[in-house]
């Protein structure tokens, strides 16, 4: 799995420019959701957190039939 902690620090621009456009990620919400995998068992999501410009934490948490685990 690949580690996303290089995203720490940068502006939403940055992250926009490196990852796109995410699924419901609107330029001034401090939370970004991006869908890393998905298939009928396990899904994955990247869950990045600004501070209102930079980013502050970047989660990745696995949903297994819809469930979070």
């Amino acid at each position: 799995m690949t580690t996303y902690n290089y995203l720490l620090g940068r502006d939403k621009l940055e992250v926009l420019e490196e990852l796109e456009e995410g699924i419901f990620n609107f330029y001034s919400e401090d939370v970004w959701i991006y869908e890393l995998k998905s298939g009928f068992i396990k899904e994955t999501i990247l869950y990045i957190e600004f501070d209102g410009v930079y980013v502050i934490n970047v989660c990745i948490k696995n949903f297994y039939f819809g469930l979070y685990s």
